[in-house]
C-alpha cells in the first residue's frame, strides 16, 4: 500500500514541530520537572494540536517563564479559549530561533542492524530591521547566551 503525498507532508510537519519544541527545550533549559525532553513533548502531543507545542514554548519564553509547566499551563489556556493566543511578534520568534539547531536523538534502544540517524533541524534566519533598538539587543544578548548562562534579570 502506497503512502499518500499528503499524509507524507503530515508527518513532516508533525516531525518537524516535535523536533523545533524538543530543540526549543533543551536549548534554553526549560525545568522539565525531573522528565524527559521527548516525554514531556509526547504527552502534549497526545493531549494538544502539536502545530500549538512550538509557539506555546515560544509564549513561555517571551514571557520569562522556562518551566515545562508553564507551557503546559499556556497549553490548558489555549486549550479552553480553542485557539492559539501568543503576544509575541514575528520579530521575537525569529530572535529566538535564529541559531537553534536540534540533533534529534535516536531512541535510546537500537537494535544492532539499525544505523543510529541524527538529524539537524534549521530555524530561519532572523534579518531584523531595526539593529540600533535597545529591545533588539537585549533579546540578542538572551538569544546568543549559551544555554544555562545566567541573565542579569535571572541573578
Amino acid at each position: 500500500m502506497a503512502l499518500d503525498p499528503g499524509d507524507l507532508m503530515e508527518e513532516k510537519i508533525i516531525m518537524a514541530a516535535i523536533a523545533e519544541t524538543t530543540a526549543l527545550l533543551q536549548h534554553y533549559g526549560f525545568d522539565l520537572g525531573g522528565q524527559e525532553t521527548t516525554a514531556v513533548v509526547a504527552h502534549w502531543q497526545q493531549t494538544y494540536p502539536v502545530e500549538w507545542l512550538r509557539p506555546a514554548t515560544l509564549e513561555a519564553l517571551y514571557r520569562g517563564r522556562y518551566k515545562t509547566v508553564s507551557v503546559a499551563e499556556i497549553l490548558r489556556q489555549w486549550h479552553k479559549k480553542g485557539a492559539v493566543q501568543t503576544n509575541f511578534d514575528p520579530d521575537f520568534e525569529t530572535l529566538i530561533c535564529s541559531k537553534l539547531e536540534s540533533s534529534t536523538a535516536p531512541p535510546e534502544e537500537l537494535s544492532p542492524e539499525m544505523p543510529q540517524l541524527t538529524k539537524t533541524v534549521e530555524i530561519r534566519s532572523f534579518q531584523p530591521d531595526f539593529p540600533g533598538l535597545e529591545t533588539y539587543a537585549k533579546l540578542k544578548a538572551i538569544a546568543t547566551q549559551p544555554p544555562g548562562a545566567s541573565t542579569p534579570d535571572k541573578q
